[in-house]
Formats: C-alpha cells, sequence, structure tokens
C-alpha cells in the first residue's frame, strides 16, 4: 500500500507538470490574443466594417483561451478524484483512466486526465468491479470488465490518501465532504455524483423528465451537471443560448448561476418564470405594466386561475371566438365557386394550432389566390374588383383588440358562464385536488381581479393566460427558441403554467425538478405531480415509444442534512396528512437540534447574537436567520444589528434589496459566503446554509395545518450542519415533539 502511494504521488506530480506547461502555453497564447482582438477592435470602431467577422473570430479564440486557462488553474487545486483500470472486451484493449473536473491534454491532444463527462467516466460513477457496461452518448452498450476503481483524497500537489472498492469509498469520500462548509461541498460535487443522480445527468438529451427529489437529494446540482454534460458532448447539436433555467426567484437563480462556469457552462439563459411569460408576450404587451406577487390575491382567484381548467377554458373560448369569427361557407360569387365549405374546413383542422390571426390573413391569401386562378381569363379591372371585394372576407367579424382586453373579454365571459352555471362543471372538469370550489368567487374577488388586469397588474398566472391568448390569438407559430428548458422549485407553481409552456414550446425538452412537500404556494402550487405528468410527459408509458418517451425519477437520499436534522424534518412531515416521499438521509452525525425558548423579542435577540458568535467559532461559513415573512426579517435585522457588539452586521435579502432581473450587492455575498443573512421563509428555496436560526414558529406563527408543515419543513431542511430554534410563547404544534434544549 505504501508503495502505491507512492506511485499514485509521482503520478500526481505527472499531472501538476503538465498543467503548469499548459499554462505557461496558454497564457503566452492569451497575450498575443488579447493583442490581436485589440488591434481588431480598434481598427472596426474607426470603420473597417469588413474587419467583423475577423473579429468574432478571434473573440471566440480570446473566450477559448481564457476558460482553458481556468480549466487549467483549477485543476492545480486538485487534478483528479478517480482512476478506472478495465478492458474494452469490444476491442480487447486495456485501460487505465484518471478522471478529474476538467479534462486536461498534454500537447493539445493527448489525454492525460479525463473529463468527468466523457463517456467512459460514467463506469466511475456507476460500474462495479466485473462485468459491466458503458453507455456511448450516441446509445451504444460498450461491454468491459473492470478491474479496479480507486478515489483519491487530493489536496493541491499533496495525494492524503485513496480507497479501493466499489461505492463505499465514493460514500466515504462524499461523507467527508458533506463534513465541510458549504463552499467546500459546492466545489467537490463532481468527484461524489451517485448513480442515481449520474443515471439523470446522462439521460439522452432529448428526453423530458420530472425529478422529485426530497430536500438536500441534489436536484439543482443533478441539473447544472447535466447541463454540463450535455453541452460537452453534443455541442454540435446545442448552443448554451438554447438552454433556459426557470427559478422561484433571483437569489436562486444567481445561486445556480454562479456554479455553471466552474462546470464549462456560459451563455445560458435564465428567468423567474414570470419574465419568462414576460419575454414570450413580448410586444403585446402594454406600454405600462407592473408584475406583482401573487400574495395580493384571494385565495379562491388563485386556486381558479392557476389550475388546469383555467387555461383549458381559454382554450375552449378561443376556438368558440374562431368559430364565431371565420366564416366557413363557401365563398361564391357569380358563376365562380373560389373556396368550397370542405377546403375551408379542411385548412382550418390541418392548421389547427396557428392562431386565429393567422388563420385569417392565411384563408385572406388563399382565396386572393383563388380569384386570380378562377379569374385568369376576365377583365382586368372585373378581377380587380373582385380581389377588393373579398380582400378582408375572412377577417371581416374580426375586431382587433389588445392582448389586455382579450383577456379582460375572456375573465367576463367566464364570469358569466360561472354565474349562470350551477355546479359549474364545464369551467372546473378535470381541474385537480387543489382547485375543489375555485369557482365559487364573489363578485367583489372578481372585480378586483378585473380591475388589476385593466390597470396593467399582472401576477405569473395572468401572465400565463395572456401568453396562451396571445399563442391561440396572435402569434404566427410555437416558439422554437430553446432547445432545452430546466424549472427548479417547480412545485411552487400550479399546472396551469406548465400547461401553457407545453403548448409554446412543443419541441423542447424539459427537465423539471422539485418536492411537493416543500410547496410554499399551498392554493396555486402543486401537492402531487399527477396532472404534470400527463402534461409533460403524455407518453411516458408508451412502450412503443422507449427512444423518446419522457421519465419521473424519485431522488430519495438526503445529502444535505445531518441525520439529526433530517429526523427533525421527517417529524413535520409526520404530523401532516398530504403525499410524502420517504427521506433516506445520508449517515452523518451532527449537534442535537437546538430548541431555546426565550420570555421576550429582546432575550431572543440576545439569544440570536450568542449563537451567531457559537457559530462563527466554529467555522461556518452561511449562517441564515430564516423568518416566517419580509416584515419580521426587516424587523429582526434592525434588532440584531443594534444589539450586536461585534461589529456583524446582517445581511437583508427581502425582495426589496433584490432588483427586478438581476441580485442586489447583499443578496449576491450569500454565494460569497457572508457571515450572517436575514431571510423571510420564501425566499430561501433552494438555498442551503451552513447553520440556520429558524425565528419565532410559535403557535401564532404557525398553524396545525398542511400549508405551514409546508413552510416549517422547507425552514429546516435548508440547514447543513446545525440548526437552532428560538421563540417565546409556545412552540407550534407542528414542532412541539421535538427534542428539549441540548
Amino acid at each position: 500500500m505504501e508503495n502505491e502511494q507512492m506511485l499514485e504521488q509521482k503520478k500526481l506530480d505527472e499531472f501538476l507538470q503538465v498543467i503548469n506547461e499548459n499554462l505557461k502555453e496558454l497564457r503566452e497564447k492569451k497575450k498575443e490574443v488579447d493583442q490581436e482582438n485589440k488591434e481588431l477592435y480598434d481598427a472596426y470602431m474607426e470603420g473597417d466594417v469588413e474587419l467583423y467577422s475577423s473579429l468574432m473570430v478571434s473573440s471566440t479564440m480570446q473566450d477559448h483561451v481564457n476558460h482553458s486557462i481556468t480549466a487549467n488553474e483549477s485543476a492545480l487545486e486538485k487534478t483528479h478524484f478517480g482512476r478506472i483500470d478495465y478492458l474494452d472486451q469490444e476491442k480487447g484493449e486495456q485501460y487505465r483512466l484518471y478522471i478529474g473536473k476538467h479534462g486536461i491534454t498534454k500537447n493539445a491532444t493527448d489525454i492525460v486526465i479525463m473529463d468527468w463527462r466523457a463517456a467512459a467516466a460514467s463506469i466511475y460513477y456507476e460500474g462495479t468491479t466485473g462485468e459491466c457496461s458503458y453507455r456511448t452518448p450516441q446509445g451504444k452498450m460498450i461491454p468491459i470488465r473492470l478491474d479496479l476503481k480507486r478515489t483519491f483524497d487530493i489536496d493541491g500537489p499533496v495525494l492524503k490518501g485513496f480507497y479501493d472498492s466499489d461505492t463505499a469509498a465514493n460514500d466515504e469520500l462524499l461523507i467527508k465532504y458533506l463534513a465541510k462548509n458549504k463552499d467546500v461541498v459546492l466545489g467537490e460535487i463532481v468527484a461524489t455524483i451517485q448513480q442515481e443522480q449520474n443515471t439523470i445527468i446522462r439521460e439522452r438529451p432529448n428526453r423530458s423528465m420530472i425529478i422529485q427529489g426530497v430536500a438536500g437529494s441534489g436536484k439543482t446540482t443533478v441539473a447544472v451537471h447535466r447541463i454540463s454534460y450535455i453541452l460537452y458532448n453534443f455541442s454540435d447539436r446545442y448552443d448554451p443560448s438554447e438552454i433556459c433555467i426557470i427559478g422561484s426567484n433571483d437569489i436562486l437563480l444567481n445561486y445556480i448561476a454562479s456554479g455553471l462556469p466552474s462546470l464549462d457552462v456560459y451563455n445560458t439563459k435564465q428567468y423567474r418564470m414570470e419574465k419568462l411569460f414576460e419575454y414570450l408576450i413580448g410586444a403585446y404587451l402594454p406600454k405600462k405594466y407592473e408584475i406583482i406577487p401573487t400574495l395580493v390575491q384571494e385565495s379562491s382567484e388563485l386556486r381558479l386561475k392557476s389550475s388546469l381548467a383555467f387555461v383549458q377554458t381559454i382554450e375552449r373560448w378561443t376556438r368558440d371566438e374562431e368559430s364565431r369569427i371565420i366564416p366557413t361557407e363557401e365563398v361564391r360569387d357569380k358563376s365562380y365557386t373560389f373556396l368550397s365549405q370542405e377546403s375551408i374546413d379542411q385548412y382550418c383542422r390541418y392548421f389547427d394550432d396557428r392562431s386565429v390571426v393567422s388563420k385569417m390573413e392565411n384563408l385572406n391569401t388563399r382565396l386572393a389566390a383563388a380569384i386570380k386562378l378562377e379569374m385568369d381569363g376576365e377583365d382586368a379591372n372585373v378581377r380587380k374588383e373582385m380581389l377588393k371585394k373579398y380582400k378582408k372576407h375572412f377577417s371581416k367579424n374580426y375586431k382587433k383588440r389588445s392582448l389586455v382586453q382579450l383577456y379582460l373579454d375572456f375573465l367576463f365571459s367566464l364570469e358569466e358562464h360561472l354565474a349562470n352555471t350551477t355546479e359549474n362543471a364545464n369551467a372546473t372538469e378535470d381541474a385537480n385536488e387543489n382547485s375543489t370550489n375555485t369557482n365559487i368567487m364573489s363578485s367583489t374577488t372578481w372585480s378586483e381581479w378585473k380591475k388589476r388586469v385593466k390597470k396593467g397588474f399582472f401576477d405569473c398566472y395572468d401572465l400565463a393566460a395572456m401568453a396562451l391568448l396571445a399563442h391561440g390569438w396572435l402569434d404566427e407559430g410555437d416558439d422554437d427558441e430553446f432547445a432545452q428548458m430546466y424549472i427548479d422549485e417547480a412545485q411552487d407553481y400550479g399546472v396551469a403554467v406548465y400547461y401553457v409552456i407545453k403548448k409554446r414550446m412543443p419541441k423542447t425538452a424539459f427537465m423539471i425538478m422539485g418536492d411537493v412537500s416543500q410547496n410554499i404556494n399551498y392554493d396555486s402550487g402543486m401537492n402531487d405531480w399527477e396532472e404534470l405528468r400527463q402534461i409533460m410527459l403524455p407518453d411516458s408509458k408508451d412502450p412503443s415509444n422507449e427512444g423518446l418517451r419522457g421519465r419521473f425519477y424519485t431522488l430519495c437520499k438526503s445529502y444535505r442534512n445531518t441525520i439529526e436534522i433530517s429526523n427533525f424534518a421527517a417529524q413535520i412531515l409526520d404530523r401532516s396528512r398530504f403525499k410524502t416521499y420517504p427521506i433516506e438521509p445520508i449517515v452523518r452525525h451532527g449537534s442535537p437540534v437546538g430548541i431555546w425558548k426565550e420570555n421576550d423579542e429582546t432575550a431572543m435577540t440576545m439569544r440570536v447574537q450568542a449563537l451567531i458568535e457559537q457559530l462563527k467559532k466554529e467555522d461556518y461559513k452561511t449562517i441564515a436567520l430564516i423568518c416566517r415573512d419580509e416584515d419580521e426579517a426587516a424587523r429582526l435585522k434592525a434588532l440584531t444589528n443594534c444589539v450586536s457588539d461585534t461589529g456583524n452586521e446582517a445581511v437583508d435579502c427581502t425582495t426589496d434589496s433584490v432588483t427586478d432581473g438581476a441580485i442586489a450587492d447583499t443578496s449576491a455575498d450569500i454565494i460569497a459566503g457572508i457571515t450572517v443573512t436575514v431571510l423571510p421563509l420564501a425566499l430561501t428555496k433552494g438555498l442551503e446554509f451552513d447553520a440556520v436560526i429558524l425565528y419565532n414558529p410559535n403557535e401564532e406563527c404557525y398553524a396545525d395545518s398542511e400549508r405551514d408543515a409546508k413552510l416549517l419543513y422547507v425552514a429546516v431542511t435548508r440547514a447543513l450542519h446545525e440548526l437552532h430554534i428560538v421563540y417565546t410563547g409556545e412552540l407550534c404544534k407542528l414542532l412541539s415533539d421535538c427534542p428539549t434544549q441540548p
């Protein structure tokens, strides 16, 4: 074993020498490319427009060199993490491959360290010693005999140790990394990808998937690594600009985006859900409007417009209006039959996916062509008069309306329909479980809803509805800009938004990630996946379409929390009545959950300060104070700053500090590792912290309800290593069975 250690250290030294030589050459190349790029840019700006193509080529080369330097510099910190020795049984050749986060070559061609995204690297994540196989990106299975799988513990130039086995070594290294602080964990994740995660990462690129993953199961990590894998192996088919990431808030999106460059992923698109619809609607939106949160609406309104029934009713209304507007009788004048009723009906059926306006325009064009053909021998003036007479035949009943007016007309129609029907069956058929009694809305609620829309105040579901209306009435075709779309925290939105997205992007491959136990928008989000599976994976049970059909995956292992925190979170779910997925925590023990009852707000603040100091001494880099809402978060921030005598200022991450489309400076510090962050619970989704202090979850703040059970579950599962609860009064019933103060 000692001899093996020396041999592997020698190999590490060789790799470091190659990397340093690469960096020397790359830095020289960078000087040349930067100078060339500057000269081309200066000449272009002085008016030599013919140099544009050369400037673009030079800029691409500049990016390539810069990315190569970054990859090699990163490899200096940890050259590789794995090694596999195997026999390719098809070729009869023996291979020894070292695997790292970045592929490293010698002399630009000879691979010395294989990139983790390469096909053969999958053996490291999934293979077991003996007979096995791996799949190429093209789908071919390669039979092999795996002789050795080795995992390394490397720190810069020093080989600290290695482990030989199947899954045990990988798990041992994983537990070691999980015991570190958050920043280190994120940096090492490539080395510890688990088998079930690797399967999803390397799925066919054109396959849509829904991932149900418990808190801390690595859903977001799997998504960003899948993006990296696809761009590495299918660069001829996918451009980064064709990949779109959807998140529920800007803090989460910034958190995701911050990890992409280290995985060689640049220039992807990122949107909040409402911003995606804003982008899709585009110029059809009014000049003045404001996107508002869904918190200001009545529950009955949210349940209705987030339901599948609502958007399907929009489509029925559009079809009914189309039938009323577009004449389908044969177009006949004197002895001429220009278009038969059969040909008009056939056109409308064949081009059913086109918008109302597009159909009218195309039918008018077809009619004009038919008139010219039928009246080819007629006097030109007679033919001209006939063309003028029928110029707008198919659009004569159409009254041009803005998108907002279309939406208002639909709402008026829906309100009238619901008012005139006893059971409201037509409007709510096939609605999901959440939409029970969603149709029972007061006239005041209807009035307020329409007033907001008329004034230009739209929430996410209003925008989704208008995106569907724009598609059905005004657009020219489907949206094909995004080949891949990744949606995180998917459970926070109702199925209505996914129905609209699928309608507008039928050719896009989706990866939809979430945990129904973490649905914090109880009135509008999803508490199960059934309807979404029908919408996004309609062919998932079709055996004849194995190659392309969608897949539903569950990730039950939790890698984030200690056993103590996971068990604490499980108690919350046990007290609830909704369907949950079992949590299988990785065996990593830590401190018991701290429960601190105080007499008043001042005592709570003092306790929070004391805990912060204690956690800092334990070298935790990210500490979150999680509050029920924004008002409480703002008040706690003020109190902790006033009481603090340590000079530690808490960071404000309420939505007021988050700018539209970008992250305020303070929230970006979450990723940088600021000591203390104060957040309302809703903004913690998808994030994790070394330690969490849950502030005042007493009976006044949290009821014994499924809604609040999900909120508390989200809050406590943000903690990697330590969780503390500080409160006054009586602890809420959902937490009352928890252990007392340690």
